[in-house]
């Protein structure tokens, strides 16, 4: 009761695929009748909503081109209370997200019952949902996440959890090599000594995880690989052997991207 439902008609099996004409009326215990909406998907289906008001045994009459379909009138019995379990809770900003990026998700309520919808979020820091009611038993909730982390999104109807919540969601920065920092003493203006190991750090925190490439071009213009090793929150600590004394260009890649040089 007083909760938007749909079906589906399927009349891909008669030609013109689209072209017919479908009507679903909805009677109630009392004999009051109600058109239901209908909406054609050009595909051979059609989406039938409605929502049934009185506690009760209905019918539901479906007709195409004025004729009844198979199995028409149908009986549906309307009962008060709500189900979380048949709640749904999908997409993209339930598997993954971007700082400082919208992210969304729709919750499908269709079918549930009457109850409250309940959004929460924890995570690294505070991030506020916005839920916008789309009028036919589901809402489009969108929230923007501004440090990298791990987020917990709780979703409850009528203050219970629904299936799948609460949804861990892993959200990370952008891609973006001119946000790589790199420093230590592997960089020193002053040069560094031939034949000894020099470091520095790469830190690519303030970025999204990317293919890292370090190299070194001596004197001689033999370019060598640096040997690179994560050291934790996105960041990696690079060493390279300067071999031949003289200029030693040390080129940083990330994302297939030069680092900027500061």
């Amino acid at each position: 009761m007083e909760s938007p439902t749909e079906f589906t008609v399927d009349a891909k099996s008669v030609p013109p695929v689209g072209a017919g004409k479908v009507r679903a009326i909805l009677t109630d215990p009392t004999g009051q009748k109600f058109e239901s909406p209908v909406t054609n998907n050009n595909d051979g289906t059609y989406k039938v909503a409605y929502t049934a008001f009185a506690q009760g045994p209905h019918t539901m009459d479906v007709t195409y081109n004025d004729a009844p379909i198979p199995q028409s009138p149908f009986k549906v019995t309307a009962v008060p209370g709500c189900d979380p379990s048949r709640v749904k809770a999908y997409g993209p900003g339930l598997r993954g997200g971007f700082t400082n990026q919208n992210a969304e998700f729709t919750v499908d309520m269709k079918g549930a019952g009457k109850g409250g919808l309940g959004l929460a979020i924890e995570g690294p820091v505070e991030a506020q949902m916005n839920c916008k009611d789309n009028r036919d038993g589901t809402c489009h909730v969108e929230y923007k996440p501004v440090k990298a982390g791990d987020y917990s999104i709780n979703v409850k109807y009528a203050d219970q959890d629904i299936p799948g919540s609460p949804f861990l969601v892993r959200i990370q920065n952008p891609v973006d090599a001119n946000k790589v920092k790199c420093y230590g003493p592997g960089l020193n203006p002053q040069g560094v000594i031939a034949g000894e190991p020099a470091s520095f750090v790469v830190d690519a925190s303030e970025s999204g995880p990317a293919p890292l490439d370090v190299t070194t071009t001596d004197a001689k213009g033999i370019k060598r690989p640096a040997d690179v090793m994560p050291i934790g929150d996105n960041k990696y600590q690079a060493t390279y052997m300067p071999v031949e004394e003289g200029p030693c260009k040390v080129d940083v890649k990330y994302a297939n991207q030069a680092v900027p040089q500061r």
